[in-house]
């Protein structure tokens, strides 16, 4: 909704009230800082990235995993095929 409101350049306080929702609200959701959890996934998801397209495509997201394990990575093969299909890292 915040990226929106901004996108579009739309009258905050009239968004809100057609969307009952605090002006309060959309200010402290445009100036919140990333999580952590929402940091690692992006990190994730460009090494993830990184392998598939070095890889030629060909890789799905069980030998991905094993490729983030070698590197040290401590991560889950739900959370690689997530990202996979997320990021339309198909094979």
């Amino acid at each position: 909704m915040a990226q929106t409101i901004q996108t579009l350049a739309l009258n905050v306080r009239l968004s809100c009230q057609l969307l009952d929702v605090p002006e309060s609200s959309y200010y402290e959701r445009i100036n919140r800082h990333p999580s952590k959890t929402q940091l690692r996934r992006q990190y994730l998801s460009l090494k993830i990235s990184q392998l598939f397209n070095a890889n030629r495509g060909i890789y799905g997201a069980p030998k991905i995993h094993h490729l983030l394990l070698k590197q040290g990575e401590k991560v889950g093969l739900k959370l690689v095929q997530k990202l996979m299909k997320r990021f339309c890292c198909k094979v």
